[in-house]
C-alpha cells in the first residue's frame, strides 16, 4: 500500500514588513498609505497524508496550522486633524490559523485503447481570519468566519487511447454563502465591506498533452 507522509515545521522572523492602511486626510477624503510594521512572527506547521490502498482508490488529506502575529507593532499614521500619533497593528490579516482538506478519489482503468476514468471529491476547510490589519484599533468588526466547501471533479484520461483528456468540474458544489476577503475603510468612512466567495458553478476542460 503506497503511503506518502510529508511535514514541515518552520518560524520566520519579519522586520520592517509593509502594510498598508487607510487614513483620512484633514478633508476628510481616505488616503491609502503603505507603512512598514516593525516586527512580526510567523511559526507554522504543515503536513499532508497520501494513501493508496488499491490502484483504484487514493485517499488523502492536509492540514496547516499558521500562528502570524505582530511582536513590535506600533507604527505613527496621521488623524483627520493631520496630527501624527501611534497606531497599533493586530491583528495579523489574511491568515487563518487552521486550514485543510480531504480527498477520495476512485479511479477506473477502461484499458489500453479506452483510456482510465476518475472520480474525485474534496473538501477544504479554513478557520476565521481578519481583513484588516488594524482590526483591533481603526478597523474593528473585521473578521470573516470560517467556512467549508465541498468540490468535485470527473476526468476521462487518454480517450480513445490518445492524448487528449477531458474534464468535468463543480465547485462550491453545496452552494455554501461565505466570505473571501473584505476592504477595511472603517478608519475614514465608517464601514467596512465583505467580498463573497463565488456561488456554486460548473465548468469543463480538455487538455492535449504533446
Amino acid at each position: 500500500m503506497p503511503v506518502t507522509f510529508n511535514v514541515a515545521a518552520y518560524q520566520q522572523w519579519v522586520d520592517n514588513i509593509q502594510r498598508a492602511a487607510y487614513v483620512p486626510e484633514p478633508s476628510g477624503t481616505p488616503s491609502l498609505v503603505t507603512t512598514n510594521v516593525p516586527k512580526a512572527k510567523i511559526t507554522g506547521v504543515e503536513l499532508s497524508l497520501d494513501i493508496s490502498p488499491s490502484p483504484s482508490v487514493d485517499l488523502g488529506v492536509s492540514a496547516a496550522y499558521t500562528d502570524a502575529r505582530y511582536t513590535d507593532n506600533e507604527v505613527i499614521l496621521p488623524n483627520s486633524e493631520g496630527v501624527f500619533s501611534p497606531t497599533f497593528y493586530g491583528p495579523y490579516a489574511d491568515a487563518p490559523k487552521w486550514t485543510g482538506n480531504a480527498y477520495v478519489q476512485i479511479n477506473h482503468d477502461m484499458g489500453p485503447d479506452n483510456g482510465e476514468l476518475s472520480f474525485r471529491a474534496d473538501v477544504y476547510a479554513q478557520s476565521k481570519f481578519f481583513f484588516s490589519n488594524v482590526g483591533s484599533t481603526l478597523a474593528p468588526e473585521s473578521t470573516i468566519k470560517g467556512y467549508a466547501l465541498v468540490n468535485g471533479r470527473i476526468n476521462w484520461a487518454n480517450i480513445g487511447g490518445s492524448e487528449i483528456s477531458a474534464s468535468l468540474f463543480g465547485r462550491n458544489l453545496l452552494n455554501r454563502k461565505y466570505y473571501a476577503g473584505g476592504n477595511s475603510i472603517g478608519a475614514t468612512l465608517g464601514l467596512n465591506t465583505s467580498v463573497p466567495g463565488r456561488p456554486r458553478f460548473w465548468g469543463a476542460e480538455v487538455r492535449v498533452d504533446f
